[in-house]
């Protein structure tokens, strides 16, 4: 049995710590700021590195044949591109801000592809501020962006089935602040 709580009634607590959310697919990413509950600066990046209707990424293809065709290169130009508007843009936002977390969600394939890329990422591949999203994570889209940012300003309160209810109440009032 869970308890819910209404968070409007939960006083919200000034000067939340930013925090730089990363999602990213081969061929779509969705970088934003947030700062607290709100999105500061938020970015989608579409390049066609997949192709169609195969739903792979032409850089996992490398070492067969074919990357020499016209539609192949074309990809390929569009992954460099695509991890270096990542990079460049990230670069440009934490100039601008100083997250307490970096949060990302990728593959591990394409996660080394950013740090391989021309113009490097402003964060390096140990960074203590990295943190990976405890999340499923659909296509990097502004909608997904949105629901990934909630999710992680969230809480969730699980009670086992022995919690009492006026304990679980108790427990709830003293999270909450009442």
């Amino acid at each position: 049995m869970n308890d819910y709580i209404e968070t409007k009634n939960i006083p919200v607590q000034k000067n939340l710590p930013e925090s730089f959310l990363i999602l990213i697919h081969a061929g779509q990413a969705a970088l934003a700021v947030t700062k607290g509950r709100e999105i500061a600066l938020h970015k989608v990046i579409r390049k066609y590195m997949v192709r169609k209707k195969q739903g792979k990424a032409q850089i996992n293809y490398l070492k067969t044949k074919g990357k020499s065709r016209a539609g192949s290169r074309v990809r390929l130009a569009d992954s460099a591109d695509f991890f270096e508007e990542i990079n460049l843009t990230a670069t440009k936002w934490l100039q601008q801000s100083n997250p307490q977390s970096i949060i990302y969600h990728c593959s591990p394939v394409l996660w080394g592809y950013l740090f391989r890329a021309k113009n490097k990422p402003p964060f390096e591949k140990k960074d203590i501020r990295l943190k990976k999203v405890p999340l499923d994570v659909n296509r990097p889209t502004m909608m997904e962006l949105k629901r990934t940012a909630n999710y992680l300003q969230s809480g969730h309160l699980d009670f086992f089935d022995g919690c009492p209810a006026e304990k679980r109440s108790e427990i709830i009032k003293k999270i909450a602040g009442f």
